[in-house]
């Protein structure tokens, strides 16, 4: 995982890969949703929590925060609703933890993967 501020890569590799079979993928984050938000107690302890690696993304009108160490693009273990979007202004969440859990046929491609860096995660 690396991170910057427009978003962050995530890295695909197994043991049994060779340097020319790692995949990286870049997936953008809209930090800049949280401006207004980051003096809010609950969004400097998620940010502690997450030690720094952390996605921010806007679902409809929801605001969330993923914590990105566990979990796959799309599929955080660690996803919170931290502000809803209304007529153009930012109104703070009850910080409502979503479920993301991973697809049970996508958790067969992660240890597919393990072996075959054809797989696409």
């Amino acid at each position: 995982m690396a991170i910057t501020k427009q978003g962050h890569y995530e890295i695909y590799v197994s043991v049994f890969d060779e340097v020319k079979n790692v995949n990286i993928q870049f997936y953008p984050t809209e930090n800049a949703l949280l401006t207004k938000l980051n003096d809010a107690k609950q969004i400097v302890l998620l940010k502690r929590f997450t030690k720094g690696l952390y996605g921010v993304y806007q679902q409809n009108e929801q605001v969330v925060i993923s914590d990105l160490r566990m979990g796959v693009e799309g599929n955080y273990v660690f996803s919170f609703v931290v502000a809803e979007q209304k007529d153009q202004q930012l109104i703070p969440g009850q910080y409502q933890k979503l479920s993301n859990r991973l697809p049970l046929d996508k958790l067969k491609l992660v240890f597919a993967r393990i072996t075959d860096p054809n797989i696409d995660l």
